[in-house]
């Protein structure tokens, strides 16, 4: 089975989640249902103090993820990087 990844739309979400969310690791995986997609704060990157305070199972603990059905690897970090944008904490730091 052939994947047939863009590398250059790959390429392009990865740039951006790389400007938009310093300092938070991410990972990507596909398979024959879809694409899924996983980042957090780096505990030890420039944003580790988001994890001051954090409780277990915080999503700043535990991280945001997504699983798509027929979607691609860009689709699913945009995706993720869109969830943790939208977490108050994280835009705000991401707006400084």
């Amino acid at each position: 089975m052939a994947w047939n990844t863009d590398t250059a739309e790959l390429a392009a979400v990865v740039a951006e989640f790389e400007e938009r969310l310093p300092g938070f690791w991410w990972s990507i995986g596909q398979c024959s249902v879809g694409a899924h997609a996983s980042c957090a704060v780096d505990g030890q990157g420039q944003q580790r103090g988001l994890l001051d305070n954090i409780k277990a199972g915080d999503p700043l603990d535990a991280g945001f993820h997504v699983d798509t059905v027929k979607g691609t690897p860009s689709e699913a970090l945009r995706q993720v990087m869109m969830m943790a944008l939208a977490d108050p904490r994280v835009s705000a730091m991401a707006s400084n």
